[in-house]
């Protein structure tokens, strides 16, 4: 017997979600019912202002995975009943899952944790591919990571044909890594126990039971959907503030309610574990910086002391029980500061495999002592952060890839055929999706003459860029040809202008060194994310502040608060990696072109090429 296909229920006349404002996320509704997408489109526009496009409904979980590739979701609601590509498989092959699994036993899988019968894998046809943007669809290319295998994936993967290529194994494939972590709410009439089991080992997040209502739905947008919050201003470096970051002197006993502005190792240690004297940030800032007088190994192993036995046997009923209260105390801080630690610096523990299993040894003893709950939660963390790091990383490793090799100027895709507006949204992307890469720590890392390979990537792009623009301009031998390229460049830094001197103007007024670059700064500080910030003028604050400010006070104390300073500064930069540009599609070979553009970074060998592009007379 079929199952029913219950309503979602738009609520009562005039019912309002006072502060539901979650316009700037991108929401993905799957369900082969159009009534149902239309009534969850119109109630998510209604109450909640989510703008759900025609491009973000779908009919299957196949259609889903094909616009993964090149198109970003905050969250995900899915139908599990559905023809060609039921919920729960969609969620398999988002989630990864399928790697290991044969398309025939995950056919079986299907059957036999779900009732549902026809929810399978079945004969279906896909559009067909995306053609090559500017033509050249024969050269050989290096895909971009962003939307790609990983290098060692594409070696090992034989030459796809096209059925290959277009199969629900392949297009999981190539998911967009960050499409991987989405939040996937399942909506469904069917439930039992075993259903969600199944749900939720398939990587699924919650579950909606229909008829779905209003305030079901806001409950799941604030659990999963949290706006980006930016720091104060002094974070995103205003002039004033970074011009008077220089201490005067020790700020010892200033009185200010949770605060520390200096102490010993032991002294601020210790203070992980008293929230009330050290306030609500301590945590975060220590964390971020203390690698500037200890070790990872040193603080990991001092959290692991408070699990040894307390007190000996001359010790009273009377103190062994104090003790034991001020040692469980200590105990549940201890787990809260671990799981800080997974959560915002998972670095530490990526890289360093003993530091791992010493963090682990940790967790057991957390559960021993404190409880399940608190063990589960960082375990769960863990789990997360190493599906991150993975991503991340395989992204990263492809793009820098030293076997990357720039393109001829004769493999330009930069013909008449491509729009300004298509160049500036794709370099938008690629550009954004490197900066929002960039671990927080490498920040701290720079200033302090550590590794930072990411954040140098990104450093170094923007001189490529400056270059790439030279080489395509002098690399097209055709005046028409090369006159269209120039104004494509122009268009793509100004947007377009009838008045071209105004714009000069205007670009040299905005990039204004005076005033420790006020003009671009008071620009910032009013513009709304997702935006690409130029990063010398941030790493040059930090750098100040680094350099202007002594690590040890006069009494050989650390100076906390210049470590404070570093950290408002990093903070304010995240928060702008925070947000994307969810709203442009990934076009897949604009930025497989964008990985390794024409590149001629020599001024002699332009010139060359220009002499030879325009002939003196």
């Amino acid at each position: 017997m079929p199952f029913s296909r219950k309503p979602i229920d738009l609520g009562a006349p005039g019912l309002e979600f006072v502060g539901a404002d979650f316009k700037e996320f991108r929401v993905a509704i799957v369900d082969d019912n159009t009534v149902v997408k239309k009534i969850l489109t119109k109630s998510l526009k209604k109450y909640f202002q989510v703008n759900v496009t025609n491009d973000d409904l779908f009919e299957n979980g196949l259609a889903l995975l094909q616009a993964l590739e090149f198109r970003r979701y905050d969250l995900i609601m899915m139908d599990i009943e559905m023809p060609v590509l039921s919920g729960w498989a969609a969620t398999k092959f988002i989630r990864g899952d399928h790697r290991a699994l044969p398309i025939g036993s995950l056919m079986k899988e299907i059957k036999s944790l779900s009732p549902l019968s026809n929810e399978i894998l079945s004969p279906h046809s896909l559009a067909p591919p995306r053609q090559v943007v500017g033509g050249s669809a024969s050269l050989p290319r290096r895909r971009a990571a962003s939307i790609s295998l990983t290098p060692a994936a594409r070696a090992a993967t034989p030459p796809p044909d096209a059925e290959a290529a277009t199969s629900p194994s392949a297009i999981g494939a190539r998911i967009i890594g960050e499409n991987r972590l989405v939040p996937i709410v399942a909506i469904t009439s069917v439930d039992s126990p075993e259903l969600r089991a199944s749900y939720f080992a398939a990587g699924m997040n919650d579950i909606l039971i229909k008829p779905v209502t209003p305030v079901m739905v806001h409950d799941i947008l604030g659990k999963y959907l949290q706006a980006v919050e930016l720091s104060p201003t002094r974070a995103l470096g205003n002039p004033t503030t970074v011009a008077s970051a220089k201490l005067s002197g020790p700020l010892l006993g200033s009185g200010t309610k949770c605060q520390i502005y200096s102490g010993t190792k032991e002294v601020l240690m210790q203070a992980l574990l008293e929230p009330k004297k050290s306030g609500p940030q301590y945590v975060s800032q220590f964390l971020l910086t203390f690698r500037s007088f200890m070790e990872p190994f040193e603080l990991l192993d001092w959290l692991h002391s408070f699990f040894k036995s307390q007190g000996n046997a001359n010790s009273s009923a009377s103190d062994l029980y104090v003790a034991s209260e001020k040692s469980v105390a200590a105990q549940h801080e201890v787990a809260n500061v671990v799981l800080t630690w997974v959560n915002e610096q998972w670095h530490d523990f990526a890289s360093n495999p003993l530091l791992k299993a010493m963090l682990i040894d940790l967790v057991g003893k957390i559960k021993h002592a404190v409880g399940q709950s608190q063990a589960e939660q960082i375990v769960t963390a863990v789990d997360k952060q190493i599906v991150k790091w993975d991503i991340r990383s395989s992204q990263m490793q492809g793009l820098m890839d030293p076997s990357n090799v720039s393109r001829s100027v004769q493999e330009s895709l930069i013909t008449t055929d491509v729009s300004p507006s298509l160049l500036a949204a794709q370099m938008c992307l690629y550009d954004s999706m490197l900066f929002r890469h960039i671990d927080t720590i490498e920040y701290v890392n720079l200033i302090m003459k550590k590794t930072s390979p990411t954040l140098n990537f990104l450093i170094s792009r923007f001189d490529k860029e400056s270059y790439w623009v030279a080489t395509e301009i002098v690399g097209k031998k055709d005046l028409k040809t090369r006159i269209h390229v120039l104004r494509t460049f122009i268009v793509t830094a100004k947007g377009i202008s009838d008045n071209k001197k105004k714009v000069l103007a205007d670009l040299e007024k905005f990039t204004d060194v005076s005033k420790n670059f006020k003009t671009y700064r008071d620009k910032l500080e009013a513009s709304t994310p997702p935006l690409i910030p130029f990063l010398p003028i941030f790493i040059k604050d930090l750098t100040f502040i680094y350099d202007g400010n002594e690590s040890r006070l006069a009494n050989n104390e650390i100076n906390f608060e210049k470590l404070r300073l570093i950290t408002d500064c990093v903070k304010g930069i995240t928060a702008l990696a925070k947000s994307e540009y969810k709203w442009y599609n990934f076009d897949t070979d604009m930025q497989e072109y964008l990985t390794n553009p024409p590149l001629e970074m020599s001024i002699a060998k332009l010139q060359e090429l220009s002499k030879i592009a325009e002939p003196a007379t």
